[in-house]
C-alpha cells in the first residue's frame, strides 16, 4: 500500500487544529456571556450588601421604594386597602404585613430572608429565579409610629445593570478578541515555520533523492538495494541494472519475484551466501549470471550491509559487467600455458643438442646459459652483470678482451647478426677457443630486445665444418 504524500498529512492535520481552535474561541464567548448574563443579580447582589456600594442603577430603586414606603406610613388610615391603592400603579411592588400576608394576594412570604432581613429595619437586595428567569428582589422596611409594620417590595430586571454588564462583556469580549489574534498569529508563525522546516526537508530529501538517481545511472553496470535474507529480496533497481540484465522491472518481478539470488547463476549462489554471511559488512566477488537472451555474463559484485534505525538490514550492491575482462583473463590464461609449453620445448631442445645456448634480455641485463655451458667449461656463470661479469672475472682471455668489447658493442649497436671467435676460460683455468654466433630480436620500435646466442667449440665446429665440406 503506498504510503500517503505527508505534506497532504500535515496540511490536514494543521487545518484541523484551526477549526478547533475557531470553534473553542466561539463557545468561549458564548459560555462567558452566558455566565455574565446569569450572574448578573448574584454580582447586584454582592454589590449591595452595603446599601452606599450598590451601583448607581440599584441605588435609584431602593430610593424609589423607600419614597412609596414613606407614603404609606403617612397615610392616616392604614389598611390592606390604603396600602394597595398606594402601589396600585407599580405592577412590580408588593406589601407584605409583619405577619407575612401579601396584600391583595392569598399568600404569606413570612419565611423569605428578604422579608426577614427588612422586617428588621435593614434595606434587604437577593436574587431570585421566578419562571425560569433571574429577578433582583428588594425590600425595605415601612415604619408607623417608629415601628416597623410591614415590608415593600419590588421586583426587578435591572435592564439598565444588564447593560453595565454587557458593556463589561464587550470589553471583555474584545480583550479576548485581541488575545485570539494575537495567539492565532503566534501560531500561524510555528505553522508557517513547521512548514518552512517541512518545505526545506523535502527538497533536500528530493535533491539526495535525484543525486542517488544520477548517480545509480552513471554506475557503470547496475545498482540495486535488497533485503539481507536468503532471497535478497530487491526494493531498489537502477536503470543500469535492467540494461545489464535484459529484464524489465514487470519481467524480473514476474519470473524471479524480485529475489536477486534467483538471477544468480545456481552453481554461483551457495559461494554469494557465504560470501555475504562472513563479510563483516563489505563483500566483493565474482559471479556468474543469465542474461534475459539466454548469455551468461560474469559480473563483479560489491556490497556494503547497512543497518537502519529500526534494526532493520538492507543490502546497497553495485554489478559491473566482466565477461569481457574474463574473456581476456582466459585468453592470457591459455598464452600463459602456451608459453610455459613452448619454453619447455626450447629449454628441452636447447639442452639436447650439443653446443651452448646462451638467451640474453636486454631491458633486465641478465643473460641465462643451457645446461651445456656447466658441461663444457665446469661452472656456470652468473647471469647478471654481462658482459662486465666476464671480463672482471678472467673468464675471456685476455688478448681477446677487446675483441669481446668490440664483440658486445657491435650487438648493443643493433647488429642483427654476429659471429666472434673468443677463447673462454674454464673451470681448471685453460682458455677454450669457441665459436660465437648471435642473432637480434627488435620490438616494435626497432630497438634491441633479446640477444640469442650460440657458443661453438673451435674443435668441435672445425669438425662440422670438415664434415660439411667433405660431404660437398
Amino acid at each position: 500500500m503506498k504510503r500517503p504524500d505527508i505534506r497532504f498529512f500535515d496540511i490536514g492535520f494543521i487545518s484541523f487544529c484551526a477549526v478547533v481552535a475557531v470553534f473553542s474561541f466561539i463557545s468561549f464567548f458564548s459560555d462567558l456571556k452566558s455566565d455574565i448574563s446569569n450572574t448578573a443579580n448574584m454580582i447586584a447582589v454582592q454589590c449591595c450588601a452595603e446599601e452606599e456600594n450598590c451601583v448607581p442603577p440599584l441605588k435609584e430603586k431602593i430610593g424609589e421604594l423607600k419614597n412609596i414606603a414613606a407614603n404609606i406610613s403617612a397615610k392616616e388610615n392604614f389598611n390592606e386597602a390604603s396600602v394597595s391603592d398606594a402601589i396600585k400603579d407599580h405592577k412590580e411592588l408588593m406589601f407584605i404585613f409583619s405577619n407575612g400576608k401579601v396584600a391583595g394576594e392569598n399568600k404569606n412570604l413570612s419565611g423569605m430572608d428578604y422579608f426577614k432581613k427588612a422586617l428588621s429595619g435593614e434595606t434587604a437586595v437577593y436574587s431570585e429565579r421566578i419562571g425560569g428567569q433571574d429577578y433582583s428582589l428588594i425590600a425595605v422596611p415601612v415604619l408607623a409610629g417608629g415601628k416597623t409594620v410591614g415590608v415593600l417590595a419590588g421586583k426587578y430586571k435591572f435592564e439598565e445593570l444588564n447593560g453595565f454588564i454587557s458593556n463589561q462583556y464587550e470589553k471583555v469580549q474584545r480583550s479576548a478578541v485581541f488575545l485570539g489574534i494575537k495567539l492565532m498569529l503566534v501560531f500561524l508563525v510555528f505553522v508557517l515555520y513547521i512548514v518552512s522546516i517541512l518545505r526545506k526537508k523535502t527538497e533536500t530529501l528530493k535533491e539526495q533523492k535525484n543525486c542517488l538517481d544520477a548517480l545509480a545511472s552513471n554506475v557503470p553496470g547496475g545498482f540495486f538495494c535488497c533485503e539481507n535474507s536468503e532471497q535478497l529480496a530487491m526494493k531498489h533497481i537502477s536503470e543500469g541494472f535492467l540494461t545489464l540484465t535484459g529484464y524489465s522491472r514487470e519481467e524480473i518481478e514476474i519470473n524471479f519475484e524480485n529475489a536477486f539470488m534467483k538471477m544468480v547463476y545456481p552453481q554461483d549462489r551457495q559461494a554469494l551466501c557465504k560470501k555475504i554471511k562472513n563479510c563483516g559488512g563489505f563483500f566483493e566477488m565474482q559471479h556468474r549470471m543469465i542474461r534475459r537472451d539466454g548469455i551468461q555474463i560474469w559480473v563483479l559484485n560489491k556490497g556494503q550491509i547497512v543497518v537502519n534505525e529500526d534494526g532493520g538490514s538492507f543490502i546497497y550492491c553495485v554489478l559491473v559487467d566482466i565477461t569481457g575482462l574474463k574473456k581476456v583473463e582466459r585468453k592470457l590464461e591459455e598464452q600463459r600455458r602456451e608459453l610455459e609449453i613452448s619454453n619447455e620445448r626450447y629449454s628441452i631442445i636447447i639442452n639436447q643438442i650439443g653446443c651452448i645456448v646462451f638467451d640474453y634480455d636486454f631491458s633486465k641485463g641478465e643473460v641465462v646459459f643451457s645446461r651445456a655451458y656447466r658441461r663444457v667449461f665446469g661452472y656456470f656463470p652468473s647471469s647478471e652483470n654481462f658482459p662486465d661479469y666476464f671480463i672482471e672475472e678472467n673468464l675471456i682471455h685476455p688478448d681477446d678482451v677487446e675483441k669481446f668489447e668490440r664483440f658486445y658493442s657491435a650487438i648493443a649497436s643493433g647488429a642483427k647478426d654476429y659471429e666472434e671467435e673468443l677463447r673462454i676460460r674454464d673451470a681448471d683455468g685453460n682458455f677454450i677457443p669457441c665459436n660465437v654466433h648471435t642473432t637480434m630480436i627488435f620490438d616494435e620500435e626497432s630497438k634491441p630486445l633479446r640477444l640469442i646466442g650460440r657458443i661453438t667449440e673451435l674443435s668441435r665446429y672445425n669438425k662440422k665444418l670438415q664434415a660439411v665440406s667433405a660431404e660437398h
